[in-house]
């Protein structure tokens, strides 16, 4: 028995100093320290992105960290807003290499500590869903959706009652909290 509990303390030190390293990881690709390979399999940084999204001061920088698809390893999600707009860009580390998926806000509304978010592309068009990745490849699975008059849960016809009960349990999810993390000032365009 005293060995067993000596094997699950060395267990959780060992995740724990593992999580924290992966941490490390995102925040030197936030900082600009370190790349990212983008959905186009492009070796880019923050630089890159900011500047493809036409941000160009006080630019506020927030990020959370959940596992968003649900395989027990964290990601990084990080938002960035301006005045002009708010997107977010997801960091996965695989096979020791992190990669950047962008996401508009209205893409992910609502992001939950489950991993599941609302996506919402007008008045009469949204969907609850969950992302799974694979090296530079993001692929979202719709949990429920609402086209005009058309309702489904898990790909199958619904009534809308049955999708207002789910959109009312998916609301009742808590919230991812994100952590703001620094303001850049005025973006320069540098190489690092």
């Amino acid at each position: 028995m005293k060995k067993f509990l000596i094997l699950i303390i060395i267990l959780f030190s060992v995740t724990g100093c593992f999580k924290e390293k992966d941490l490390d990881i995102y925040l030197d690709v936030v900082d600009c320290d370190k790349p990212y390979i983008n959905e186009e399999n492009k070796e880019v940084n923050i630089n890159d992105y900011l500047k493809e999204l036409n941000y160009t001061n006080n630019i506020k920088v927030r990020y959370a960290i959940v596992d968003l698809d649900n395989d027990s390893k964290d990601e990084m999600v990080v938002g960035f807003s301006s005045d002009i707009d708010e997107n977010y860009l997801v960091l996965n580390i695989e096979d020791d290499k992190v990669y950047g998926f962008t996401e508009s806000y209205r893409g992910m509304l609502d992001l939950k500590t489950d991993g599941t978010m609302t996506g919402n592309n007008g008045a009469d068009n949204s969907q609850i869903y969950r992302m799974s990745f694979d090296k530079n490849k993001r692929t979202d699975t719709v949990l429920a959706s609402m086209n005009e008059d058309k309702y489904q849960i898990d790909n199958k016809d619904v009534t809308s009652d049955e999708y207002n009960d789910f959109v009312e349990k998916q609301a009742k999810k808590e919230n991812v909290k994100f952590k703001d993390y620094k303001t850049i000032e005025e973006y320069q365009n540098v190489e690092k």
